[in-house]
C-alpha cells in the first residue's frame, strides 16, 4: 500500500462542472483562462494535467510489467500474503489524514489483517508519526519512507497492491494520475474533484474524510480480494489513458476556449 501526503504544490478548489467537452484541460491555456470569470474548474483541471503530462505521460504508454498486470509483485522479506501499500502526502493539508490512517491501520492490525504500509514523504509530520507508530505497535507495519524522487515513484506505485491517498483537502491530485496509470487501485477522500477521476467500487474506494474506520473498511475489502485489486487496477488504467492524456486534453482545451471566443464575440 503507498500513501501519499501530497506535494505541496497540489492543486486545490471546490469541485465544479466540466467544461463542454468533458476531458481535463492542457496547460498550454493557463495564460487565457486567467481571463476567465469563473476559472476554478478549468485552471484547477489544467494545472493538474500539465503536471500529470511531465511527469508521467510516457510512463503512461509504457505496457504494464507481468507480474504487475496479474498482481504478482515482489514484496522482499515481508509476511507472506500481507497486502503492501503505499500513502503519499500530496497536498500541504493532505498531511493530516495520515494520523486517520494509522488509526485505520490499528484496526486492521487488531482485526488480524496482515498489511505492510510505505507512507511517502511526510515532511514535518515525520517526528509525530514516528511517535504514533511506536505507540501504536505498527513499527512492524509502518515505514516511513521519506522523500521519493520521481523517477523511483513508478517502481513504488508497481511493488504496491494499493495506493492510498487520506486527505482532507485536494484538487484534482496527479499522485492519484500517477497510480492508477500503473494498474494498482486506489483507496482516497471524498474532496474536491476526487471523485470526478475516481469511481467508488469501480477504481478503488472512496471514503468521507477523517472516518478510520471506514477507511479501515475500505483497505480490509481490498486486502481480502486480490481478484477484485487486479480489476480495479486495470479499470483505473483504462480510465487514464482514455480520459487523461494529451490527445484528449488538448482538443477539449480548445473546443472550452473556441466557445468562449463566441460567447464573448455574441455578448460584445
Amino acid at each position: 500500500m503507498v500513501v501519499h501526503h501530497a506535494r505541496p504544490h497540489g492543486v486545490r478548489g471546490r469541485r465544479r462542472l466540466r467544461p463542454p467537452g468533458q476531458g481535463a484541460l492542457g496547460r498550454r491555456g493557463l495564460v487565457h483562462l486567467r481571463l476567465l470569470p469563473q476559472p476554478a474548474h478549468a485552471l484547477r483541471r489544467a494545472r493538474a494535467l500539465g503536471q500529470a503530462r511531465r511527469r508521467a505521460d510516457e510512463r503512461r504508454r509504457r505496457p504494464l510489467p507481468p507480474d504487475a498486470a496479474d498482481g504478482r509483485r515482489r514484496r522482499g522479506s515481508r509476511e507472506p500474503g500481507s497486502t503492501t501499500a503505499a500513502a503519499l502526502r500530496g497536498s500541504p493539508r493532505a498531511g493530516e489524514g495520515l494520523p486517520v490512517l494509522l488509526d485505520a491501520l490499528r484496526r486492521l492490525a487488531d482485526a488480524g489483517v496482515p498489511t505492510h504500509t510505505r507512507i511517502v514523504g511526510a515532511g514535518h509530520l515525520h517526528d509525530s508519526l514516528a511517535a504514533t507508530i511506536a505507540e501504536t505497535g505498527l513499527t512492524s507495519q509502518v515505514e516511513l519512507v521519506g522523500p521519493v524522487g520521481q523517477d523511483h515513484l513508478p517502481d513504488l506505485y508497481r511493488d504496491s497492491d494499493v495506493f492510498v491517498l487520506p486527505s482532507f483537502s485536494e484538487g484534482l491530485p496527479v499522485v492519484l494520475m500517477e497510480a492508477m496509470a500503473t494498474g494498482i487501485p486506489v483507496v482516497t477522500t471524498q474532496i474536491a474533484a476526487v471523485t470526478e477521476m475516481v469511481t467508488d467500487g469501480v477504481h478503488g474506494r472512496v471514503v468521507p474524510p477523517g472516518r478510520a474506520d471506514l477507511l479501515a473498511d475500505a483497505l480490509t475489502d481490498l486486502a481480502r480480494d486480490p481478484a477484485r485489486r487486479i480489476e480495479m487496477g486495470r479499470a483505473g488504467r483504462e480510465t487514464v489513458l482514455a480520459e487523461f492524456v494529451p490527445e484528449v486534453t488538448g482538443p477539449a482545451m480548445a473546443r472550452f476556449l473556441t466557445g468562449l471566443r463566441a460567447s464573448r464575440s455574441r455578448s460584445a
